[in-house]
């Protein structure tokens, strides 16, 4: 259940990003790319590879997934109250996930 609500806030998050990029960029196709960008980077700091679907992960792939994407929400989130734009915020977001062969950091 717990790694549901990671998921489900993530999505979320991702998609009002995605609603208040478009209004910021209304030409660009940045947000219709956007849950893509940011599942193939949480995708290949988690398992390595940014094409692997999750029912090929194992459980600790999945949570350590479902972590990830809760964290994302929460940056999201932080990143409104803090002022920022859809896009500064979409940047650091895609920036800050750093791909360590043991780790992930978001």
């Amino acid at each position: 259940i717990k790694s549901t609500n990671g998921t489900k806030e993530g999505n979320e998050a991702i998609q009002r990003l995605q609603q208040e990029l478009a209004v910021e960029l209304p030409t660009s196709r940045k947000p219709a790319f956007l849950y893509v960008h940011i599942q193939n980077a949480i995708n290949k700091a988690v398992t390595g590879s940014s094409k692997t679907k999750r029912e090929e992960m194992t459980t600790e792939q999945l949570k350590i997934t479902a972590f990830v994407e809760g964290m994302t929400a929460h940056h999201i989130e932080a990143g409104f109250k803090a002022g920022m734009t859809a896009e500064e915020i979409r940047k650091r977001l895609l920036d800050t996930v750093i791909t360590d062969e043991r780790r992930v950091f978001l």
